[in-house]
Parts: structure tokens; C-alpha cells; sequence
């Protein structure tokens, strides 16, 4: 089947298929390259006033060497979130997935809505993944949630919940 999930997947999702869900080594550095590519980093001659940074919490696969080495190899400065404040610190986790979520129930229950049984075969639950990351991720400013969890150019616009937690 995944040779038909991939041929309907928007451009900008990547399927991935492996004996577990978790993250992985060599899972997390064909994604940093994929970040990488988006960013086209990998041209010869990137545009020198941008330098992409990738926020990384504590976990084991983060810390990797070969992974640290795929950031370097893909110029991208890997910042590590200390353990336990990727809640606090991370702007994805501030931002955008409580949103994610909300939505993706929102579309997911409306699908299973338009079913005979309620119940939606892969092929009919990764539309609503793709209309959420539309919807959620995609087009949306980020530098406000940069500048809120301390890591924009205005650090006077850290929040004040995030001092006051800090």
C-alpha cells in the first residue's frame, strides 16, 4: 500500500515505514537532511545572512554523534533544549501543537463522520494530516514564537510567563 500512500502525499510530507514508530538514528538524520534540502542548504553557494538552527530536546537520538555530525555536514546549528523544558522552551511545543491537535480531532472526526462505520483506513486519515499541516504548520509567521521562548533578535520579547517559569 505504500507505494499508493506515497504517490497521494502533498510534496512537503514525507511517509516513512519501519518496523517501529520511534525515532531513530538513521530516522532523525534522513530528516535533517530533508530539513536541510527545504532550506536548500544544500546548494553551493547558500545565502550567507541566513544560518538555520534546529531545536533539539535531550533525547538519546538527538545527542548521537552522527547525528550532531549530519547537522554540521548539513550546516545547520543544532541547539540542544534541556532535558524536561521542551514544554517551556521550544517553540513548536508553545506554538502549534496544541493547535495541531485540536484541528487534526476536528478533520479526523468529521471524516469518520462521512464513513458508513466510522472507521478510516490509512488512505482516508492522511488527508486530514495533510489539511492539518495546511491549515497549521504551513504559512504561518514563526518569528513571534521564536521571540516569545528567548530565541529571536528580540529578547525583550521573551514572555513573561516564560521568565516567570525560568
Amino acid at each position: 500500500q505504500m507505494v499508493g500512500l506515497r504517490s497521494a502525499c502533498t510534496p512537503n510530507v514525507h511517509l516513512v515505514r519501519q518496523k517501529s514508530a520511534w525515532n531513530n538514528i538513521e530516522t532523525m538524520k534522513i530528516v535533517i537532511r530533508l530539513i536541510a534540502d527545504a532550506v536548500s542548504l544544500t546548494e553551493t553557494v547558500p545565502g550567507d545572512h541566513l544560518q538555520p538552527i534546529l531545536l533539539l530536546d535531550a533525547c538519546r537520538v538527538h545527542l548521537a554523534r552522527s547525528v550532531l555530525a549530519t547537522c554540521v555536514a548539513c550546516r545547520i546549528w543544532p541547539i540542544i533544549i534541556p532535558a524536561k523544558l521542551t514544554w517551556l522552551l521550544q517553540p513548536c511545543d508553545t506554538h502549534a501543537f496544541h493547535r495541531y491537535k485540536v484541528y487534526l480531532k476536528k478533520v479526523y472526526q468529521e471524516a469518520r463522520a462521512a464513513t458508513l462505520d466510522g472507521q478510516l483506513s490509512v488512505a482516508q486519515f492522511l488527508p486530514c494530516v495533510y489539511a492539518t499541516v495546511r491549515r497549521v504548520l504551513q504559512g504561518q509567521k514563526r518569528s513571534e514564537a521564536f521571540d516569545q521562548d528567548g530565541f529571536g533578535h528580540r529578547q525583550g520579547q521573551t514572555s513573561v510567563y516564560l521568565r516567570r517559569m525560568l
